[in-house]
């Protein structure tokens, strides 16, 4: 067994797989993209085309230069079982910017899997304030020259350096990198990610077009006066609705006092606390998937024992998507 995953893991992965509360509603990793999923590519600036030559087997890294020039590393792991089929994972740093850290997080699961991981370090440099990494340098409703296109951008580039079969690819991130998933994959208007794993974020992009006092604000906190204008946010919420998401919540991450927890005014609006806040979206998730008569394909699991820790909710992201009853794909 993986050293990494301690029995106390163990045991607390037990509970997941035996879970069956409201809370514990399992992803459909096996199933494929929903039918009604947008893929496809963002009109991109030459300068982010990097010329990548090939990604080594093993632990390595590259330089990615974005479309406003700033230069990208993306730490890299590529299993000896590497064939043109094997599928691709993105893990999204938090606010600590280890992405190396992040990326060995999911080595065994890449040996065991098959697997090729790639995490992108948004650096402080760079990216000073966190909402410049997390809210993704959106600027109206151009996506082309975000920090979200440039995971776009850095897939293109490994599926030319690694001659890859594959369309699609999955995303993971924890705390300031769950933000990050959480809000790409609600506000990009094309997306090849097919499933993504959102874990504990800290606050969210709400599924609401207009702001209500005293429950939802406006934006950055919902799509009320945000990048669509009032008669493109029905057809864009719809879209964020209907992509394969698994919100991942630490059933102990409940501190209201935790240091890196926002407590701007319209974050305390959907909860004191990691945990509370995560309930209050998947909720709205379902009132505006009601109002939109689509329903909507995000899920929730709740992960016992585990708060705010990124190693266990890595661990646990890895077990449900690839626990021995799933076929490993």
């Amino acid at each position: 067994m993986n050293s990494l995953i301690t029995s106390a893991l163990v045991k607390k992965f037990i509970a997941i797989a035996s879970t069956s509360s409201l809370l514990s509603i399992l992803c459909g990793c096996a199933q494929s993209a929903p039918k009604n999923l947008e893929i496809g590519r963002l009109a991109t600036n030459s300068v982010t085309q990097t010329q990548l030559a090939e990604i080594p087997k093993g632990k390595s890294s590259f330089k990615h230069r974005d479309a406003k020039g700033r230069e990208i590393t993306v730490f890299s792991y590529k299993p000896e079982s590497f064939t043109p089929d094997t599928a691709i994972w993105f893990t999204m740093h938090g606010i600590g910017r280890d992405a190396e850290k992040t990326r060995d997080e999911w080595l065994v699961a890449a040996d065991l899997n098959g697997l090729l991981i790639l995490a992108p370090e948004f650096s402080e440099a760079n990216f000073p304030k966190s909402a410049d990494y997390t809210m993704g340098e959106v600027i109206g409703d151009d996506f082309s020259r975000s920090s979200y296109a440039t995971v776009e951008n850095i897939f293109d580039s490994a599926i030319a350096a690694t001659s890859s079969n594959q369309e699609a690819y999955r995303i993971f991130g924890h705390s300031a990198g769950g933000q990050f998933v959480q809000k790409m994959m609600m506000l990009m208007p094309t997306v090849r990610a097919d499933f993504a794993i959102a874990a504990n974020p800290g606050w969210y992009l709400m599924p609401s077009c207009t702001a209500i006092a005293g429950e939802v604000a406006a934006f950055p906190y919902s799509f009320a006066n945000g990048p669509y204008s009032a008669e493109k946010c029905p057809s864009a919420l719809a879209r964020g609705l209907s992509r394969n998401v698994l919100l991942l919540l630490g059933a102990e991450d409940r501190d209201p006092a935790h240091a890196q927890l926002s407590k701007t005014a319209g974050a305390m609006l959907q909860g004191s606390h990691r945990f509370e806040r995560g309930t209050f979206f998947i909720e709205q998730m379902r009132k505006a998937g009601e109002a939109q008569k689509t329903g909507h394909l995000w899920k929730v699991q709740m992960v016992p024992g585990v708060g705010h820790n990124g190693h266990e909710m890595a661990q646990s992201a890895i077990f449900i998507t690839y626990r021995p009853s799933r076929t490993r794909r």
